[in-house]
């Protein structure tokens, strides 16, 4: 699958702009929405808000319900953006590959994470960097109005 390199605006090199780790626990679910909250707050967005915490909660609650790990550990999560557009990773410690997209009955409360993904980003895959477990990933196009950056990006 795509690594973290590819998948950019063609001239515009990303731009970290958040970092967060979280502990493998439902609390960190809400946390991780609150700090997006305020990451957003300073950003010249122009669409893409509401879906980026949507997709953002519904990656990190996979990671935490999904991942099979022992011994301490964390989701982290990293920001990026590349021209006009939000690229968000999720990571955990588990290489297993993701249960892409299973069906979920209409009774079930959960189950539908990756079918909103898939409907809401641009893009989106899995990575396995190496040793590192898996890197769950959406971007998001035209989010961003401005330019950033003293070249013009």
């Amino acid at each position: 699958m795509a690594q973290a390199a590819e998948h950019r605006d063609p001239g515009a090199d990303p731009l970290r702009i958040g970092e967060l780790r979280l502990e493998p626990l439902p609390s960190s679910v809400p946390q991780a929405r609150r700090w997006f909250d305020r990451l957003a707050e300073g950003l010249d967005w122009v669409g893409g808000r509401d879906e980026c915490r949507l997709l953002l909660c519904e990656l990190v609650t996979n990671a935490i319900v999904y991942a099979c790990v022992r011994g301490p550990w964390c989701v982290r999560v990293v920001w990026w953006r590349s021209g006009r557009a939000l690229r968000v990773e999720v990571h955990d410690p588990d290489a297993a590959s993701p249960a892409l997209m299973r069906r979920a009955r209409a009774e079930e409360t959960g189950g539908r994470g990756l079918y909103l993904v898939d409907a809401f980003a641009d893009d989106w895959g899995v990575a396995y960097p190496e040793g590192a477990g898996k890197c769950v990933w959406f971007r998001l196009d035209r989010v961003f109005a401005g330019l950033v950056g003293g070249d013009g990006r």
